[in-house]
């Protein structure tokens, strides 16, 4: 059974990502919440039950649309709201 994910809000957003989240697909919103909150690939798939694979692309197109490289750089992109940050 499918776990549901709550999307990580857009007031957790700098300005400038506001338009790239708002291009995202309902299961890239998920994807891109459990990325705020540092799962890893395998962690995700599990909560969503998916296959790992299915979450590497989930995970690619998040970082087209954002236009970054890494999930670490997605951090950057995320205030406070209470969601841990992921990189160092």
């Amino acid at each position: 059974m499918e776990r549901i994910i709550t999307p990580l809000p857009l007031s957790a957003l700098h300005d400038s990502a506001v338009a790239s989240y708002s291009s995202l697909t309902r299961r890239e919103r998920e994807v891109l919440t459990l990325i705020a909150a540092g799962h890893t690939n395998r962690e995700m798939a599990e909560s969503l039950v998916v296959s790992p694979e299915t979450v590497k692309t989930h995970v690619r197109h998040v970082l087209n649309k954002f236009g970054v490289a890494r999930k670490s750089e997605i951090c950057a992109l995320i205030e406070g709201s209470g969601y841990p940050k992921i990189c160092g």
